[in-house]
C-alpha cells in the first residue's frame, strides 16, 4: 500500500495491491430422486488478486494515534487453481475499512480491519445450467508499517 496525502493531515489517497486465497475443502450431503441420500467431496482454490485506488480519511489525532476509516475500487483478478474448472476472471470490485495510524519513529504502523469484494464468473453453473457469478469477499486484519517520504 502506498500512500499521498491530498488534503494536509486530513485526506489521503492510496494504491493497495494485495493477495488472498478463498478455498472450500468439505464433504457435502445432498438427496438425488433416483440414486437416494449421497456425500460429495467439494475442493477448489480461488486466488485473488486485488488493485484498489482508495480514498482514506483521517480523524483529527488521538496523541500518537490517528483514526482512519477508507473505501475504494478497484480491479480483481480471480484464478481457481484447484477445483473443476482451471478458470481466470477480471472484475470490479470495492474494498471498505477502518483502523488507526500509530507514529512510530520514521514511519507509522497502519492497522485496519477490512472487507473487500467483487464477484466473477469462474465456469460453474446452477441447477437450471445457468452460470452463476461466485462472491470472492473477504474480511480480514491488516498490519502495515508505511515510511514517510
Amino acid at each position: 500500500r502506498a500512500r499521498i496525502e491530498i488534503v494536509p493531515d486530513t485526506v489521503d489517497l492510496s494504491l493497495a495491491v494485495g493477495w488472498y486465497r478463498i478455498g472450500v475443502d468439505e464433504e457435502v450431503q445432498h438427496s438425488d430422486p433416483y440414486g437416494g441420500d449421497m456425500r460429495s467431496t467439494v475442493q477448489w482454490d480461488i486466488d485473488v488478486v486485488p488493485m484498489v485506488v482508495e480514498g482514506v480519511y483521517r480523524v483529527p489525532s488521538i496523541g500518537p494515534v490517528t483514526p482512519i476509516v477508507g473505501g475504494g475500487v478497484g480491479l480483481y483478478y480471480s484464478t481457481r487453481t484447484r477445483g473443476p474448472h482451471g478458470s481466470k476472471n477480471q472484475t470490479l470490485g470495492t474494498q471498505w475499512y477502518g483502523g488507526a495510524d500509530v507514529d512510530l519513529g520514521p514511519g507509522f504502523l497502519s492497522t485496519t480491519l477490512s472487507w473487500n469484494g467483487s464477484r466473477a464468473y469462474l465456469g460453474n453453473f446452477d441447477q437450471d445450467n445457468e452460470i452463476i457469478r461466485e462472491t470472492l469477499a473477504t474480511t480480514r486484519l491488516n498490519i502495515a508499517y508505511l515510511l514517510r517520504f
